[in-house]
């Protein structure tokens, strides 16, 4: 920062606009690596201003090209492809190779599955061997344009499990280590990533020293590259506790890289603004006459007039969206990191009374995950296909439980129910299809299992019919699930009905 002021400074006592637009340039660029988008893009426009006005240059390019990495940053495709031609656009006025190869190479992205595309590795490794064959190092630039390439082929190859990524990272090794190079830490963690892909278990622990000895500048993405690589790392040793340790390390820091690169580019260009870009090409290329640009213009001002009550609108609703998925992403995140915190504590402990306490809340959060995930991202977001979620929920019991193999028939005659009491059944089911895979059946005998939800007359009936196996009241370590049941039930303002045998039978409620 410190040199970002002195440059400022230097520029406007010497008129030296181009380093005042360096200085703002070296600042979105310090912004960008902390994944503060919004405050990164703030500088990146600011130096725009100032490199427009002084006409189409390398630097003007660089600055399209790194809104371009942002827009990445924020999945937000089409302001990626708009960034990313006007910076080839520029490139190719001023006539610059390294802006164009740099183009290609962020285009070449979407090949290794950027912003959903189905990932095309095979093709994305042979672009960049194309590229590579075309470097010829003379100097430093083009050494670390060599590395950065075999890095690119590697991460693809890897993708690929093909072996011989390990060679390609050996020359970028080679190359930023004699280089000094930052993004050195980068090739090791991928180095660790492919020795455990390839069971090359032997060079695992040398190369996690040179991570640990490295002085290398530390940005977000490096940290959740380096607790992922480590989380893989340990579940290989089976060290469970420190597998955890950086699974949780890395969630908490990605929650923190969403929360800062939510942004909304439309906060910093408009429509006038585009238009206004694409006039002043129109300009230079000398294609129409004053009177054509006078005309796009007037259609521009009568388009936003007209338009201007549609755009507030439509950016409300864009935001309501985005507070709305954040929100859902959230929660989602926290389930996790509650989930996970429960099996930390529960490989602390040793009690089997107290192991089983912490399982059983496991799979009662696990119970409302399943809920959230079948509201989170729908239209209406009031109600929950029973059937769906019926389906999802007990299946994963049943695998919990090892009992995959069980004859298990679903029948669900109702409609959506709403969210509350979507949240009750499930945690009803969750208690009583567990008290059966506990104490009704064993993995290695033939277990049947029917489960019937149905809606008529405004009542709604849920039944689980082990076939007589057990009582779900019966055994003393199932007394509190069933103390669970008959509050859950209760909220519901329903009854539970029992058999001649005193066994639970049935749960109905009502909706009026």
């Amino acid at each position: 920062m410190a040199y970002c002021d002195s440059l400022e400074k230097v520029g406007e006592m010497q008129n030296k606009p181009s380093l005042i637009a360096e200085a703002y340039y070296i600042r979105g660029k310090m912004s960008s690596e902390k994944f503060e988008i919004k405050e990164s893009n703030e500088w990146f426009f600011k130096a725009l201003e100032i490199h427009k006005k002084l006409g189409p240059s390398f630097e003007l390019g660089k600055v399209y090209g790194y809104l371009a990495n942002n827009a990445r940053i924020t999945h937000n495709k089409s302001d990626f492809d708009y960034f990313l031609n006007l910076a080839e656009k520029v490139y190719q006025q001023v006539g610059s190779i390294e802006g164009m190869e740099d183009v290609r190479i962020k285009k070449t992205n979407i090949l290794s599955g950027a912003f959903g595309y189905t990932p095309d590795y095979k093709k994305a490794v042979k672009t960049y061997q194309e590229m590579l064959s075309t470097v010829i190092p003379k100097n430093k630039f083009d050494s670390l344009k060599v590395a950065t390439l075999n890095f690119l082929i590697a991460k693809n190859l890897l993708s690929l499990n093909d072996i011989s990524a390990l060679d390609h990272l050996a020359i970028v090794e080679d190359i930023y280590e004699n280089t000094k190079n930052d993004q050195l830490i980068i090739c090791y963690l991928t180095q660790v990533d492919a020795y455990l892909a390839f069971k090359k278990y032997d060079e695992i622990e040398h190369k996690i020293e040179q991570i640990h000895a490295s002085k290398a500048v530390w940005d977000m993405e490096k940290r959740v590259h380096y607790h992922q690589t480590m989380a893989a790392y340990y579940s290989y040793k089976k060290d469970n506790v420190k597998y955890l340790q950086n699974a949780l390390a890395t969630e908490q820091i990605q929650n923190t890289m969403n929360q800062k690169s939510q942004v909304d580019f439309s906060e910093f260009y408009t429509n006038a603004e585009i238009l206004k870009e694409q006039r002043s090409m129109i300009t230079r290329g000398g294609v129409y006459m004053s009177l054509g640009i006078m005309l796009i213009v007037a259609l521009a001002f009568f388009v936003i007039w007209f338009g201007k009550n549609y755009q507030i609108k439509a950016r409300q609703e864009y935001k309501s969206s985005l507070l709305v998925q954040e929100v859902n992403h959230r929660i989602k995140n926290n389930f996790q990191t509650l989930s996970n915190l429960l099996m930390l504590q529960e490989i602390e402990l040793s009690d089997p009374t107290s192991r089983k306490a912490i399982e059983d809340t496991q799979q009662r959060i696990n119970s409302l995950a399943i809920v959230h995930s079948h509201l989170y991202g729908k239209e209406l977001l009031e109600s929950v296909d029973m059937e769906d979620f019926l389906m999802e929920l007990i299946l994963q019991l049943l695998k919990v439980h090892g009992l995959e193999q069980t004859n298990f028939n679903l029948h669900v005659n109702a409609p959506p129910l709403i969210a509350d009491k979507a949240i009750l059944i499930g945690l009803i089911v969750n208690e009583w299809v567990t008290n059966i895979c506990k104490y009704a059946f064993k993995p290695t005998a033939l277990n049947r299992l029917a489960v019937t939800f149905i809606h008529k007359n405004d009542e709604w009936k849920l039944q689980v019919d082990d076939f007589g196996k057990t009582k779900i009241e019966g055994n003393k370590n199932s007394s509190f699930g069933m103390n669970l049941i008959q509050k859950l039930v209760g909220q519901l303002e329903g009854d539970l009905k029992f058999n001649e045998n005193q066994k639970l039978s049935e749960i109905s409620f009502r909706t009026y």
